[in-house]
């Protein structure tokens, strides 16, 4: 799972691909490459532990995707590579302060009209603490699909899931074009609201999850740990030159969530601000 960034970002786009287009004489080819880099910062927030441990969070994510069609189909396969870093500035003894992963990037995607309408991706590579061992590898996977049920709305259904998750996170809701600029993306775990302002400008009200599961190496008796939090907040979208899109936005995380397996373990972080900013090019 990504680290803050909009883990379904081609949800947004799913209504007007599947139901709007259908007349376009020549359906526009997808980006060949996308290259992304998200940066956020949370402030300081306590942690429900005996040790009244707290901790402000800094999180960045790289990700690079090259996209290749398979033969005179609508069906694309693309690689590239990805990662992950939070990094944890703790009081009170808490004892994670790093977690990090690198990995490659696979997926397959049915095309309708330039934009996914359903995709498969794995992410295999090592997802740890603080020491990369072989032993931290991991393969994340998510599938997801769009389901045509009107011409203004239609429901998505998918999962993702990995080796160091304690359980699946299911993918469902639907998504509801209200008007050519107004649509509502009503999808579990990252729903949100967005408006077109303009061509080049775009403005969202989300809700996101982000973390994933890590191996451990500082935590007694605990082989792995579950690392998710959830933001809440408005975001700005601009198209700064022809593939240059420039994000930032802020809110607030309601919730963090350490879970410490086998066990399990659990600590919630109370509530905190957060900033993000966030450029994505491609082309």
């Amino acid at each position: 799972m990504r680290a803050f960034t909009t883990r379904l970002w081609a949800v947004t786009a799913l209504l007007p691909v599947l139901h709007c287009c259908a007349a376009a004489a020549e359906p526009p080819a997808p980006p060949r490459q996308v290259v992304s880099v998200d940066l956020s910062g949370v402030g300081h927030g306590a942690l429900e532990s005996p040790g009244g441990a707290g901790q402000s969070i800094l999180e960045g994510s790289a990700s690079f995707l090259q996209r290749q069609r398979l033969a005179a189909s609508d069906w694309y396969w693309g690689w590239g590579l990805r990662g992950d870093v939070f990094a944890f500035d703790n009081t009170g003894g808490f004892p994670v302060s790093h977690l990090q992963d690198y990995a490659a990037q696979l997926s397959l995607e049915y095309m309708v009209h330039g934009r996914p309408a359903a995709w498969l991706t794995l992410h295999p590579g090592l997802y740890y603490e603080r020491t990369p061992t072989l032993s931290a590898w991991d393969v994340p996977l998510e599938a997801v699909s769009a389901i045509p049920i009107s011409p203004s709305v239609s429901g998505v259904l998918g999962v993702d899931y990995a080796r160091f998750y304690y359980l699946p996170v299911p993918i469902a809701g639907v998504t509801w074009a209200a008007t050519p600029r107004l649509r509502a993306n009503l999808v579990y775990p990252d729903p949100s609201v967005v408006l077109t302002l303009s061509p080049r400008l775009e403005a969202r009200l989300a809700g996101e999850l982000g973390g994933g599961g890590f191996k451990t190496d500082a935590v007694a008796g605990k082989t792995h740990v579950e690392y998710f939090d959830y933001h809440i907040g408005a975001h700005l979208a601009f198209k700064l030159l022809p593939g240059l899109k420039l994000e930032a936005g802020a809110g607030y995380v309601v919730d963090r969530t350490f879970e410490f397996l086998p066990g399990p373990e659990r600590l919630h972080g109370n509530a905190a601000p957060f900033g993000h900013l966030g450029v994505t090019w491609s082309r």
